[in-house]
This record gives structure tokens, sequence and C-alpha cells, in this order.
């Protein structure tokens, strides 16, 4: 747990012109903190979508072997007069074998239709982090959807 700043205590060190020790010390810490939580590394923001995407890299700075969270939503933003269907597929490598995360297919075909999913990844490094979706609408291109992802390194 991060303490308050040090109020009341001086920052430098006149003598020595210096940061004073306990400053030195809450910065250390602020430092120590930010380097626990996760980092944000790539992320989307589609709206207006009406067709399937077919497999495509979600940006993210180049990827280590390591842990990831990946979050996403889709909400069907327009319903088709008919029916419709939209389903989220999230994909990776892990120890050189191809994962993937499957999303519901969601026939709802309203406006509040939605899903999110959290999911924990781990991913070799260099490799891709992707996201799919599959789409049917009756009539053609009626039924309107978003996507939102995120990627997160975790410590």
């Amino acid at each position: 747990m991060l303490q308050p700043y040090p109020t009341g205590a001086a920052l430098i060190d006149q003598a020595r012109k210096t940061v004073t020790l306990v400053w030195s010390r809450w910065f250390t810490a602020v430092r120590a903190a930010m380097n626990k939580r996760a980092e944000v590394v790539g992320s989307i923001a589609l709206t207006a979508q009406t067709a399937s995407i077919a497999s495509t890299t979600l940006p993210t700075s180049l990827l280590v072997h390591a842990r990831y969270r990946v979050s996403f939503q889709v909400r069907v933003t327009t319903a088709a007069a008919t029916s419709s269907a939209i389903q989220v597929t999230i994909g990776w490598t892990d120890g050189g074998v191809a994962q993937t995360h499957v999303g519901t297919n969601l026939t709802g075909n309203l406006t509040t239709t939605r899903e999110s999913a959290v999911i924990v990844i781990r991913c070799d490094s260099a490799s891709a982090i992707t996201y799919t979706t599959t789409y049917a609408s009756n009539p053609a291109a009626a039924m309107a959807y978003q996507l939102d992802a995120i990627v997160e390194h975790l410590p």
C-alpha cells in the first residue's frame, strides 16, 4: 500500500543539494507500486461493423513471453429486421501451440445483446494476439456491432 506523500517534509536537503531521504524513499515506493500494475500494450475500438472480421492482429507493442490479460466487449448497436448473430474469437500462441478463446454466439438481435470477457493468457515472444468476428444478419449487412478490446501485460 502506497503511503501518502510526506507532507511537511522538505523535498531538498539544502546542505547537500539532494532530495531528502524521506522523499527519496517515497519516490522509490511510488516506482515500485507502478511496476506492480498491469500495463496496457494495445487496444481497439471498432464501431459500425457490418461484416465478419478475418483474423486480425491486435495492435500491440512487441510482446515478450509473459502473461497478458485480454478483455473484450461486443455489442449489437443496430438490430437486423429478422435475425443476426455475432461471435468473437481471441487467438494467441503459447509454447508454440495455437490457442483460442471462443466467445458466445450471440443471437439476441437486440441492441441490448452483448458479451464481455476477460481472459488471462501466456503468450510466446514476438507472436501475435488476434481477434476474429463471425457475423450473420438477415437481411444481409443490416445488423451493426461495436467491438472493444484491450491487451494488458501483467507483472
